[in-house]
């Protein structure tokens, strides 16, 4: 049996979900691209904040390892792909900020801020990536 060569796919379609995070109390929700590009569209939240999204009409996807890419245009969103924390890794981190006198929250929110922007492979690389950051979070 001969084996035929590999090619190259590109993809035919993109499903993608978008996540925007409570200013009051720090959830997080999802919603779908329709629903960011419906005009006025508001999640209420469990902490009955009215959080009202900012109108998206297009997406753009672009593949990056650890980078983030700013965009200009801010009627176009940019969606880029990297690798997640586990989230064992952030339990583990938020407990170790707590033992330094952090509250759980803010152990939470330092964690997330964080791991948004790049991957770690343990705690202790993030807890060293927030504490060495702690002057520009406060």
């Amino acid at each position: 049996m001969k084996i035929k060569k590999i090619k190259n796919l590109k993809s035919i379609e993109c499903v993608a979900d978008l996540r925007y995070r409570c200013s009051s109390c720090g959830v997080d929700h999802w919603i779908s691209m329709k629903e960011a590009k419906t005009t006025g569209f508001i999640i209420v939240c469990d902490c009955a904040s009215l959080l009202k999204v900012k109108l998206i009409k297009d997406i753009k996807i672009i593949y990056h390892e650890d980078t983030v890419v700013k965009q200009k245009d801010s009627s176009l969103a940019t969606v880029v792909v990297i690798e997640k924390t586990d989230e064992t890794i952030i339990k583990q981190a938020c407990s170790a900020l707590n033992a330094y006198g952090f509250t759980a929250q803010e152990s939470m929110q330092m964690a997330l801020k964080h791991t948004d922007k790049e991957a770690f492979k343990d705690a202790k690389s993030l807890i060293e990536k927030i504490l060495s950051n702690l002057e520009n979070i406060i």
